[in-house]
């Protein structure tokens, strides 16, 4: 979650005085206008993580299938399939009006009642098994799936309770009900449609400058706390924007107009790890009650990327599905895309790597910097509405494709500088406050699912 850029360098004193502007365009502004009416979206959340447990064969595991299974065999034998989602998508003061889980049938013997619980504990998809699954509290809406097709359960008051806080958000299990019938085969979020929650929620009217920071571990922050982008490894990540003298600022914007933005939301914060935030808790390091620990990626509205489903091999290009929103009185013709992908795992984007040759091509840079200045069209976009682009990466620099990864996504109003090569890297952009960003898209934690136990040709993971 990592956010903007600035095309100039400024004075402590000015940053001291911009501060205080920020702190004053939190505040709820007075007039006498008439009020502007709330806001409604409808958005679709993928599975970030699902695996199935065998009541029969209790080691099983197999994460990255592409199906389910869900049976009630005689004798109480049972299959468990667990689902979660990234629920930071979701604004904090978004007032959820409708919701529903979707899993989609894609074979049945015969129709099957399925009923959902709620799990109750952590677990990774990666190590699943029944001997090791979490608690699970059953008494959710029971559903009676087809030979085919998707099958809906409601789920506002679960989904209502992990947005407030009164229910840790672990996701949800489903296990079929109906013995003897033979078992339902599903689509896993590897498989054809990824399980999803479909959800329409109402944001309160947000008129005014929307200063927006990123959410990146950054490890220059102002709290003397090493902000650790994966175990034992330094965020090195520009996010803070007032940082000691020598140090690389991270991006932010004032977005006193709106020109456009990545997804349709964004959360405003004066600094990324102090002050007030529109969301609770600042985007790194401080939680609502002001509480500092090695935490990140806090800031709300990561609704930009869309095809989160998708994986990166190393050397290999992909394609992005990017959403950018325009502002009913917007200007310009054109803004810039840049995506940064920490490949190597080593807190900071700012690395290349050699790929080979191949038959069809001659050897080529692999980059952490893997969507560069992409021009987006924003005459394609109607006012006041958005639009879905498709992207093509550069050859993408991944030696660590099994595991979690940073990235950031950027959209501007100039192209990224490259800097002059240094001791700090190849002289690539690195997502500092190099250029002045309209809105950027909160950096995510993407974790790439295991290509050997796809079955599925290239298709990467995120959660």
């Amino acid at each position: 979650m990592s956010k903007q850029f600035t095309h100039f360098w400024l004075s402590m004193t000015t940053r001291l005085v911009l501060l205080g502007m920020l702190l004053a365009l939190l505040l709820p502004a007075s007039g006498l206008s008439a009020a502007p009416a709330a806001l409604t979206f409808s958005v679709e959340i993928p599975a970030s993580g699902d695996a199935g447990a065998i009541e029969s064969v209790p080691t099983f595991t197999a994460p990255g299938n592409p199906y389910f299974v869900l049976n009630a065999r005689p004798g109480g034998d049972f299959d468990y399939n667990f689902v979660q989602f990234d629920l930071s998508v979701l604004p904090a003061n978004a007032t959820i009006d409708s919701a529903v889980f979707r899993l989609h049938v894609n074979a049945s013997a015969n129709p099957l009642d399925i009923e959902l619980g709620r799990v109750d504990g952590a677990w990774d998809e990666a190590t699943l098994t029944w001997n090791g699954k979490p608690a699970v509290t059953w008494g959710g809406a029971v559903q009676n799936a087809p030979v085919a097709g998707n099958v809906d359960w409601p789920i506002k008051p679960l989904l209502s309770s992990w947005l407030d806080g009164t229910q840790p958000s672990y996701g949800i299990v489903l296990r079929g009900l109906t013995p003897t019938t033979g078992g339902v085969r599903a689509d896993t979020r590897e498989g054809a449609v990824a399980p999803r929650l479909v959800i329409t929620y109402t944001l309160p009217p947000d008129e005014g400058p929307r200063p927006d920071l990123g959410d990146a571990p950054d490890s220059s922050n102002h709290h003397g706390v090493v902000n650790s982008a994966y175990a034992g490894v330094p965020g090195n990540f520009p996010t803070v924007w007032d940082v000691p003298a020598g140090q690389i600022a991270g991006p932010r914007h004032l977005n006193q107009t709106m020109e456009g933005w990545l997804g349709q939301h964004l959360s405003r914060e004066a600094e990324a790890d102090q002050g007030p935030d529109q969301d609770g808790p600042n985007n790194i390091l401080r939680n609502a009650a002001g509480v500092i620990g090695d935490v990140a990626n806090q800031d709300r509205g990561d609704d930009g990327w869309r095809n989160r489903q998708i994986r990166f091999f190393d050397c290999r290009r992909t394609t992005l599905e990017v959403r950018v929103s325009k502002d009913a009185a917007a200007t310009r013709s054109f803004l810039y895309l840049n995506v940064w992908f920490d490949g190597n795992r080593d807190g900071d984007w700012a690395d290349i790597n050699l790929c080979p040759q191949t038959e069809a091509e001659p050897a080529q840079t692999g980059y952490e910097w893997i969507v560069q200045n992409y021009v987006v069209d924003m005459t394609a976009i109607p006012a006041g509405g958005w639009r879905d682009f498709l992207v093509n990466t550069e050859k993408v620099f991944n030696s660590t494709q099994v595991q979690p990864h940073w990235m950031r996504f950027t959209l501007s109003e100039a192209p990224a500088v490259q800097p002059a090569p240094g001791s700090d890297g190849p002289g690539l952009p690195d997502g500092a406050a190099r250029i002045p960003p309209v809105r950027l898209l909160p950096t995510a934690l993407a974790r790439p699912k295991t290509s050997c136990r796809s079955r599925r040709p290239p298709a990467r993971r995120v959660c």
